[in-house]
């Protein structure tokens, strides 16, 4: 029997891929890939409770490496999966309307010829990377590693998975189907969103989720990892939310939400909820809360959860 095999490097992809496996009732195999060291012990701790999943055949955790590894690296594990497993599906996350990204590259090069691939995006605003323009000396690291661009890797994708598929270039409507990750969770029965959830949270991060359906008028502030993707240094990023977070507060009761990847401490004033659980944000609809105010600074998490106003905050 045929397994899908899901390439994942983020907790957004990891609840995407075990979405999926519930929706189509098929089980799957997990590859983890992480390229921080706090990652990957996060990885390694849930693939403990992701294998309690009916639905998960198996979770392989790749520790971090060079980009150069995550390009033509991973043959133990691809030859572990061949060896176990007869892979059907090939679910890939890691990638924009650019590039696929390096760590799942070296997976779409491998499978694409022989199995049918799918793309998971790799968050809802994923359809603004096609603003972004490709210097030359980018073009030939991509060509030197094998990095495959748009126009090269579309036509070996069968199906692409994504939130606002209006948003996208009309060159690949042809392969776009809707699906809004939120939307799934909500609807699920009370035992699979709990079995679900349960992957992500443990009864602490449950509590404190279920405690905020007590508090009203409450708003929500969801952090970016900008210091760790190079975008700006660390003191400019916490002076950017201190800031935000102060703006905010004195509305009324507020929650800030770190990005999983962010690792920058801020300060989050009495009476405010920090809440720093390595979790994708779309689990906040699943506990049934309506914030009166969803507010980021290019990210899409803002539009993940229930709320009366979207504010998209911009840098100064």
């Amino acid at each position: 029997m045929d397994i899908s095999l899901y390439v994942a490097s983020t907790p957004y992809h990891i609840l995407s891929s075990v979405l999926d496996m519930y929706l189509q009732k098929k089980r799957g195999v997990v590859i983890l890939l992480s390229n921080f060291e706090d990652d990957y012990n996060f990885f390694k701790k849930i693939s403990v409770r992701m294998l309690k999943y009916r639905w998960i055949a198996d979770v392989i955790v790749i520790p971090p490496g060079g980009k150069v590894r995550r390009v033509l690296g991973y043959h133990k594990y691809y030859k572990y999966i061949c060896q176990r497993y007869s892979v059907g599906d090939v679910i890939i996350s890691p990638w924009n309307l650019i590039k696929m990204y390096s760590n799942g590259n070296y997976f779409f090069n491998k499978f694409k010829n022989t199995n049918r691939i799918i793309l998971f995006e790799d968050g809802s605003n994923v359809y603004l990377s096609s603003e972004f323009r490709v210097s030359l000396l980018e073009k030939i690291v991509y060509r030197l590693f094998n990095i495959k661009m748009l126009k090269d890797f579309i036509p070996y994708v069968d199906k692409i998975v994504v939130s606002y598929p209006h948003k996208f270039p009309d060159r690949i409507q042809d392969k776009l189907e809707e699906r809004n990750i939120s939307d799934v969770l909500s609807n699920l029965n009370f035992n699979d969103k709990k079995e679900i959830t349960g992957i992500f949270l443990n009864s602490e991060d449950t509590n404190v989720l279920e405690g905020l359906k007590e508090k009203q008028c409450k708003s929500i502030i969801f952090t970016q990892p900008f210091f760790r993707d190079g975008l700006m240094d660390e003191r400019s990023q916490k002076e950017l939310f201190d800031n935000l977070i102060v703006k905010y507060a004195v509305q009324g009761p507020l929650i800030v939400k770190k990005h999983p990847r962010d690792n920058v401490d801020y300060s989050v004033p009495t009476g405010c909820i920090l809440i720093e659980g390595k979790f994708p944000s779309e689990l906040l609809s699943s506990f049934g809360i309506i914030f009166s105010k969803s507010i980021g600074i290019s990210s899409s998490a803002t539009k993940s959860v229930k709320a009366k106003e979207y504010i998209n905050e911009e840098i100064l």
